[in-house]
């Protein structure tokens, strides 16, 4: 069974926006649709695959507590 990650979509947000990454590059660096970027994004938290949570932590190279810690 795969396991999944919740995040908190304003983290996922807040993280690329430091990061100075554009939604494409993001996109593109996850192989996501702009619309699935955008959709995470804007929602309260979304539920990840194990792999695309990795994969998030990876190119936006925020610690994984991070996007699952909620924004104050």
């Amino acid at each position: 069974m795969m396991s999944t990650v919740d995040v908190y979509g304003l983290r996922v947000n807040q993280a690329r926006v430091m990061r100075a990454m554009t939604v494409t590059a993001v996109m593109e660096a996850l192989g996501w649709k702009h619309s699935r970027l955008n959709r995470v994004e804007k929602s309260t938290t979304a539920t990840l695959s194990a792999t695309d949570f990795e994969r998030l932590v990876e190119v936006l190279r925020f610690p994984a507590k991070f996007f699952t810690t909620a924004p104050t």
